[in-house]
């Protein structure tokens, strides 16, 4: 499930024609790492996708070998069931928002139909179902003090409701928008649409992202943009002090909040699904569909590249900036984050889409049957069950773990002890 919805993780609340894939890394030998720790057969256990020009590279590293990843427990016997569950829908849910005070969740999800935006008590019960003019709500983003809710549509529009569901104001856009972004502050929103131009002769006219940047007022501050995203997501991402916006899909930049440009970060090629800060705000991780994983500062200086099995389609820094969760076909990787290569452990996943606990001591990760709290070193914790169909996003504020799946329903946990 390759949707900048989830990223998002997952979210900052995420609502290619492809160019060539770069050449691949030289092939080296891996230093010795540490062995991804065995699971065993263990009893059952129990919120937002970079090549600089002219800039010192980091040393390429290929991966020697598939890395072998032991398998999650199944959850007979000791999975944890739902606080509370519901069906919220009739089809898939790919968003879902918790607000900043964990009190209100959003949910939204790819359907024909309209009205599929609704807001939900972190209780259970459902308060409202959130005006979308016809347009289907993709991606949603709360604002850092809970006040606003914004929606993002395919139509181009983006609306804002209060806590109580009712329609603020309407940031009207001609693009589709696939992603949002809040300021730290709360006083931005960054919107990233793509612009698809009327067909030419030949077919190949590009696909640019075009990033806008509008005041808490509705008013639109200033519109930068990317040359190609390949035209199937685009992302977004501010800095953890809310000075910087990065954005792109095959190409990536960094913009100062006033849109001064700070660095050109890829140019083109593999569509790169994976993008995230560090802690500290100094380097960007990015992770492309050829499993190239690149570690770059925000001025474009690289810092390392290094090459995983499968595509990389999730990464995640811990709250310490020491490791970096590297999700890539179906196994979930924890590197250092300083080389970005070398293997402290990994796991088997369903769905390579991680959140790290606020301590930095655990990750949940997507399960055959749920989803699964893995401690760092790989160790089992607990799996949390019980919710109808295979999850599609999730969120995690560290006490409370919120779920949606593909059948439509909503699921709550409370995060398990030790």
């Amino acid at each position: 499930m390759k949707s900048a919805t989830l990223l998002l993780s997952l979210l900052v609340a995420a609502c290619g024609t492809q160019p060539a894939s770069p050449p691949a890394p030289p092939s080296t030998a891996l230093p010795a790492t540490a062995s991804p720790r065995s699971l065993g057969p263990s009893p059952s256990l129990s919120p937002s996708r970079l090549l600089a020009p002219g800039t010192q590279c980091g040393a390429t590293v290929a991966f020697g070998g598939q890395i072998v990843a032991p398998p999650l427990p199944s959850s007979t016997g000791r999975g944890n069931p739902p606080t509370w569950s519901a069906q919220a829908a009739a089809f898939a849910i790919e968003s879902v928002a918790a607000s900043p005070d964990g009190q209100l969740l959003a949910i939204a999800g790819a359907s024909d139909s309209s009205h599929t935006a609704q807001l939900w008590a972190a209780d259970g019960s459902k308060l409202a179902t959130l005006a979308d003019g016809g347009a289907v709500v993709t991606c949603l983003a709360w604002s850092p003090d809970g006040a606003l809710l914004a929606g993002a549509s395919r139509a181009g529009d983006v609306r804002l409701w209060d806590r109580h569901g009712q329609l603020v104001r309407i940031l009207h856009g001609t693009d589709p928008v696939f992603s949002l972004a809040w300021s730290p502050d709360g006083a931005v929103l960054a919107t990233g649409a793509i612009h698809f131009p009327a067909p030419t002769a030949t077919g190949l006219a590009p696909l640019p992202g075009v990033v806008r940047l509008w005041g808490r007022d509705g008013s639109l501050n200033r519109t930068l943009g990317t040359e190609s995203t390949g035209g199937k997501f685009l992302n977004l991402a501010w800095s953890p002090d809310g000075s910087m916006l990065a954005a792109g899909a095959g190409d990536y930049n960094v913009w100062r909040a006033d849109g001064t440009q700070v660095g050109v970060l890829r140019t083109g090629g593999t569509p790169a699904w994976a993008m995230v800060w560090s802690p500290d705000g100094r380097a960007l991780a990015i992770g492309d569909e050829s499993g190239v994983l690149q570690i770059v500062t925000p001025g474009g200086t690289m810092q390392s590249v290094s090459s995983f099995e499968g595509d990389v389609n999730a990464v995640s820094y811990s709250p310490d900036g020491a490791s970096l969760a590297v999700g890539h076909d179906s196994i979930v990787s924890v590197v250092k984050a300083t080389d970005g290569r070398t293997v402290l452990w990994s796991v088997a996943a369903v769905a390579a889409y991680t959140i790290w606990s606020i301590d930095g001591r655990k990750l949940l990760i997507s399960a055959a049957d749920g989803l699964a709290l893995v401690g760092a070193g790989g160790a089992p914790s607990s799996t949390l069950t019980g919710c109808p169909g295979d999850v599609s996003a999730f969120s995690w504020d560290g006490a409370v773990v919120v779920a949606a799946t593909d059948t439509g329903w909503l699921c709550s946990w409370r995060s398990p002890g030790p």
